[in-house]
């Protein structure tokens, strides 16, 4: 793999916009989370202000937030299946096979040492479980030029996406897809934006410049 730099954090202001639970909920639709991750207890890996744990909660029996950063949103959050905890994603602090299932969205590119979280990964799940992990992809013209050239984002491309996964977990399933956070684009506007993103995402000669790729795990250690 090329020498990577440590990306910077970048946090996403418009976290609490129903805009931004429309674009949680259509990526989630997407990858079929709901199906996964339904009635079980989840681990939401790097989950940073919380709303996608929210999110998984409507569906999960419990879920888990965790971020190596304490927000202060996690309070307001917080619900009967719904927690929050402060940790480092090389260390986790959950025995063997803790979890039914294990979301990560794009932190495999802020980590200077990614097989150590993916061990652990394998470790706090269950036989069976099912792992989804999201990262942005480098090629992805949008992302490149704003993520990684102005904000720092050392996405990884297709290609070290899936050898890092493999070297892991080698029966995964990939897929990509187009799908840009919504930017404080009033709601009308976004669910039109949304349209245009499934139709682009039918375009599999485009596959290459998708803005997201996601694996799909069946645990089997």
């Amino acid at each position: 793999m090329r020498k990577r730099k440590l990306s910077k954090e970048y946090k996403y202001e418009y976290i609490f916009e129903k805009e931004s639970k429309l674009f949680i909920k259509d990526y989630n639709d997407r990858i079929g989370v709901k199906k996964l991750f339904s009635n079980k207890k989840i681990l939401d890996l790097g989950c940073g202000f919380g709303t996608g744990s929210v999110v998984i909660g409507e569906f999960a029996k419990s879920v888990i937030g965790t971020d190596i950063v304490k927000y202060k949103e996690w309070d307001s959050l917080k619900t009967k299946n719904v927690s929050f905890k402060k940790t480092s994603t090389g260390r986790l602090p959950f025995k063997d096979s803790t979890f039914d299932g294990v979301f990560i969205k794009d932190v495999l590119h802020h980590l200077k040492d990614m097989d150590r979280m993916l061990k652990e990964v394998l470790r706090v799940t269950k036989t069976g479980g099912d792992i989804i992990i999201l990262e942005g992809n480098r090629y992805n013209p949008i992302f490149y030029f704003y993520v990684t050239t102005v904000r720092g984002h050392d996405h990884l491309t297709q290609k070290e996406f899936k050898n890092l996964i493999s070297k892991y977990f080698p029966n995964s399933k990939y897929m990509s897809f187009e799908a840009y956070p919504p930017f404080r684009f009033p709601m009308i506007i976004y669910k039109f934006v949304i349209k245009i993103e499934r139709l682009i995402s039918g375009m599999t000669f485009l596959r290459s410049f998708f803005s997201y790729n996601a694996a799909i795990i069946k645990n089997k250690k």
